[in-house]
């Protein structure tokens, strides 16, 4: 049973190196960020992640968790805008770059 304590600690230790590499990665695709629409998206959970170490209170989960569905969206994202990168061809329009985000 102390299985999943031990989980739940390493667990907490997960969040800030991801946020910062979804932070860095978003600032290195924001150009494909905002074309497809997403750059809204992007700045809100850079905005969250930055801000919320501003509570009264150090980072606690209670605080940090409504911004941890952000952030795996965001990375979610950030994996789309690759994927948009490593396509050899090149859109032109924001409608080719939207189907590309999102699959029909």
């Amino acid at each position: 049973d102390r299985i999943w304590d031990r989980a739940a600690f390493s667990m907490r230790w997960i969040w800030a190196p991801l946020a910062l590499v979804v932070v860095l990665a978003n600032i290195y695709y924001r150009r494909q960020l905002a074309l497809s629409g997403a750059g809204v998206f992007a700045i809100l959970t850079t905005a969250a992640w930055a801000l919320t170490p501003l509570v009264p209170a150090i980072m606690e989960g209670r605080y940090r968790k409504p911004v941890e569905g952000l952030l795996l969206m965001n990375l979610l994202l950030l994996i789309a805008c690759r994927r948009y990168n490593d396509s050899s061809e090149k859109f032109e329009t924001v409608e080719d770059v939207q189907d590309l985000l999102v699959p029909a």
